[in-house]
């Protein structure tokens, strides 16, 4: 039994005999109740301020965990064995992931390889943003009119994190609260790193909210730097050619010639516009869409 139930216990055997102690024990109980009552707005106070020092702390040992997992991925190539010996990497993949590192810490987000749990907000945040993009207005319904389907974006996502070749850009989420999340994706990317295609920027995808903020540079850098890192980058040197395309291995990627706001963001970070190159888009019934595309190279 606590002392404030002993009390209370008291006061009403105190009251059952009409006794001038029960006058005197309820005042005291009055007091008491007052003092806990105002005791418990404090600790309520307290502890909000504690939950949100531990909300805090649990983002920085967050972001502290991540940033070694990237700087692994980012220097040592990480799974897929991955390296930064290549033809065409050399100094120059150790200096982009030095520089994927520092964007990323500006920016206060990380940049990791995407993993199946992530999918699903790729595939969202992908089909959210696809019409968000300069020019995709411009195009003709027959070729949105699938790209509007979530299954489709699925797909394409779950197959670009199992091909490990998908990164995202994970900042503090806006939603706050508990159940553990401290984090969601604001952006991805898909990084060709093998073969013919060796070097290209696939897709790049940042949410609106997100706009601004750092985190498109710190994403864009950390795909550069899983590109230059390539032991195939060398490969790079033998990508379809546009009119104004620069010799050599280059980071190369293709946007919508009417995304001026994405063009702009791309020449600030070192890309050259070389031409425009038409891409023809698979559409339902077995054909094909030209898209026009400018192509974009960062020797």
């Amino acid at each position: 039994m606590s002392v404030y139930e002993d009390l209370l216990a008291q006061a009403k055997t105190a009251r059952d005999h009409r006794s001038e102690e029960a006058q005197q024990m309820f005042g005291l109980l009055e007091v008491l109740v007052q003092h806990v009552a105002s005791l418990q707005t404090t600790i309520s106070g307290m502890e909000e301020r504690l939950g949100a020092q531990d909300r805090k702390i649990s983002l920085l040992e967050f972001r502290a965990d991540l940033a070694e997992d990237a700087e692994d991925a980012l220097v040592s190539g990480g799974a897929g064995g991955r390296g930064c010996g290549g033809a065409g990497g050399g100094a120059g993949c150790g200096a982009a992931a030095s520089a994927a590192r520092a964007t990323a810490d500006a920016a206060g987000v990380a940049v990791v390889l995407a993993e199946p749990v992530h999918a699903a907000a790729i595939a969202e945040l992908w089909r959210s943003t696809y019409f968000d993009q300069g020019g995709a207005e411009a195009l003709p319904e027959e070729f949105l009119a699938e790209r509007r389907s979530l299954p489709l974006f699925l797909s394409r996502a779950t197959a670009f994190v199992r091909g490990q070749s998908a990164y995202v850009v994970l900042a503090p989420s806006s939603s706050g609260g508990g159940g553990g999340g401290v984090a969601e994706v604001v952006g991805f990317a898909n990084v060709k790193e093998w073969g013919e295609e060796a070097g290209e920027l696939n897709q790049f995808f940042v949410a609106r909210s997100a706009r601004g903020s750092g985190a498109a540079a710190a994403l864009l850098a950390a795909a550069e730097a899983a590109l230059r890192r390539s032991d195939e980058f060398g490969a790079s040197a033998r990508r379809g050619r546009a009119a104004k395309s620069v010799e050599g291995p280059a980071v190369y990627l293709h946007c919508l010639t009417e995304n001026h706001r994405a063009l702009r963001f791309y020449q600030k970070s070192g890309f050259v516009v070389a031409g425009e190159v038409v891409h023809r888009s698979p559409i339902s019934g077995g054909g094909t869409f030209p898209l026009r595309l400018q192509q974009l190279e960062k020797p």
